[in-house]
C-alpha cells in the first residue's frame, strides 16, 4: 500500500500516523504536476530502510 504524504500526520516523536494508526508501508512525495519525487518506507510509524 502506498499513500501520499499529504494524507499522513507526523507527531512530535517522529512517528507517522495514517487514519489514526501508526503507518507501515510506503509513503510517496509528488511534485505539483504529479511526478513522483520520493518514496519513503515506514515500519510501525518510523522511517525504515533506504
Amino acid at each position: 500500500m502506498r499513500i501520499d504524504e499529504d494524507d499522513t500526520e507526523l507527531d512530535v516523536s517522529g512517528c507517522l500516523w495514517y487514519q489514526g494508526e501508526s503507518f507501515t508501508r510506503e509513503v510517496t512525495e509528488t511534485a505539483f504536476d504529479g511526478t513522483l519525487v520520493s518514496i519513503y518506507t515506514y515500519f510501525a510509524g518510523y522511517l525504515d530502510g533506504p
